[in-house]
C-alpha cells in the first residue's frame, strides 16, 4: 500500500504536536518517560497510531500506557485546536519495542562472535 504525502505530512504533525503536548501540557507522573516514536495514519486520516517509547521497567510502561489512553480525549482535544484537519483521528497507543528488539539482537551477534573467537582460538591450539 503506498503512503500518500498528505498521510505522511499528517502523521508527521500529529507526532510534533504530541510530542510538545506530553513535554508541555501532561502533568501525569507516569509520563515523564514517553517518547512518541512514530505515527501511522489510517488511509481515510481518521485514524492515528501511535508508537511510544517508555523508559523503564513493564510496570512503568503499562502505567504509562494506562495514562495516555485516559488522557485520549484530552489529547484529541489539543490535538484539534492545534493542527486543523477535517477529521480530528482516533488516537491508539501501541508500545514501540524495537529498541528491546535491537538490544537483544545485539547482544545475540555478540553472543555468535564471541563464539566464533572462541572456535578460532581453539582450533589454533591444537
Amino acid at each position: 500500500m503506498r503512503t500518500t504525502h498528505r498521510k505522511e505530512k499528517v502523521a508527521s504533525l500529529l507526532r510534533e504536536e504530541l510530542s510538545k503536548i506530553l513535554l508541555l501540557d501532561m502533568r501525569d507522573p507516569a509520563l515523564n518517560f514517553v517518547s512518541i516514536t512514530g505515527v501511522n495514519m489510517s488511509s481515510n486520516l481518521k485514524t492515528a497510531i501511535v508508537y511510544v517509547n517508555v523508559l523503564g521497567d513493564s510496570e512503568q510502561k503499562k502505567r504509562a500506557m494506562a495514562a495516555l489512553n485516559k488522557g485520549k480525549g484530552y489529547l484529541r482535544k489539543i490535538i484539534a485546536s492545534r493542527i486543523n484537519l477535517k477529521y480530528n483521528p482516533n488516537l491508539i497507543f501501541e508500545l514501540d519495542d524495537t529498541m528491546e528488539k535491537q538490544a537483544r539482537i545485539e547482544k545475540i551477534l555478540a553472543k555468535i562472535k564471541n563464539e566464533e573467537r572462541n572456535n578460532k582460538e581453539n582450533s589454533g591450539k591444537d
